[in-house]
């Protein structure tokens, strides 16, 4: 019996390593940058959630802001899926967001400046709610030892998270929109500027972004490239600054210091890309 016991184990930790590996292996094979349009699929739903896209794959990893993502277009909107792949990375969106920036300038030096920049940002702490997300992921890591064993606990933490978030994330950054009195837009505007995060049991945060061309400037029926930035701005700066914010907690390396994931979460993180949208096949 015992031995049988001891097999079963080895075959767990076996099947454990091989599903590690292969993650890893995914994020290695995938490009830093998107480089190749894509069409949204039909049945597209801003829930937060990547059910509707094939086997839930990703365009590409981005090693600076540390996520999955994909953008694609419709012949009405832009869409963006940003998803991350550990506490860390879901901590620091929480915390300060994810900025998509789109720019009809495609030169280094202009693009960041350019006129007639257009910015959403989202999920925006609108409560101290946020705090309370970001603690959750402190019990995670308790029951993430054993998920069969506190698959109950797990359950019941996911959907108190996502509820929280619900009740947290009421407002959409807009800035150089013409027409749209920002900085801050309803979840429920009118303009059909559209954003959702949801957390799975991994603690996996996805967040899901669409806003109709005729804001960006762009068309499919004369599609040209144009650049885009995805921001993770990290904790605001007036947080920053507050001595009695929570912040992620300082973990010493043997030399002293903190850990590369403090500075991540602390800190923004950018990358550029070039797309160009996808006509109706």
């Amino acid at each position: 019996m015992k031995q049988n016991k001891n097999s079963l184990q080895k075959i767990f930790l076996s099947g454990l390593l091989l599903i590690i590996v292969a993650a890893t292996a995914s994020a290695q094979k995938l490009p830093k940058v998107q480089g190749i349009s894509v069409r949204a699929p039909k049945n597209i739903k801003i829930d937060g959630r990547s059910t509707e896209w094939k086997n839930g794959t990703f365009q590409a990893y981005n090693t600076s802001d540390r996520i999955y993502y994909t953008m694609s277009n419709d012949d009405d909107n832009l869409y963006l899926i940003v998803r991350t792949p550990g506490l860390s990375e879901g901590e620091k969106v929480i915390r300060g967001g994810v900025v998509l920036t789109i720019s009809h300038s495609l030169s280094k030096k202009t693009r960041e400046s350019a006129s007639g920049n257009v910015s959403i940002k989202f999920p925006i702490a609108s409560s101290d709610k946020f705090f309370s997300i970001t603690q959750a992921y402190d019990e995670y890591n308790a029951f993430k030892k054993d998920t069969v064993a506190y698959q109950k606990q797990i359950d019941s933490l996911t959907w108190g998270v996502n509820k929280m978030a619900d009740e947290s994330f009421k407002q959409i950054g807009v800035v150089g929109i013409k027409n749209i009195e920002g900085p801050l837009v309803s979840i429920y505007n009118e303009y059909g500027i559209k954003a959702m995060v949801k957390i799975d049991r991994k603690m996996a945060f996805t967040c899901e972004l669409a806003i109709p061309l005729k804001y960006l400037g762009i068309s499919v029926n004369a599609p040209t490239k144009f650049s885009y930035n995805i921001e993770l701005p990290g904790i605001p700066p007036a947080i920053n600054k507050n001595p009695n914010a929570l912040a992620p907690p300082t973990v010493e390396r043997n030399g002293g210091g903190v850990s590369d994931d403090f500075e991540y979460v602390n800190n923004p993180t950018d990358f550029w890309g070039v797309y160009t949208l996808a006509k109706n096949p």
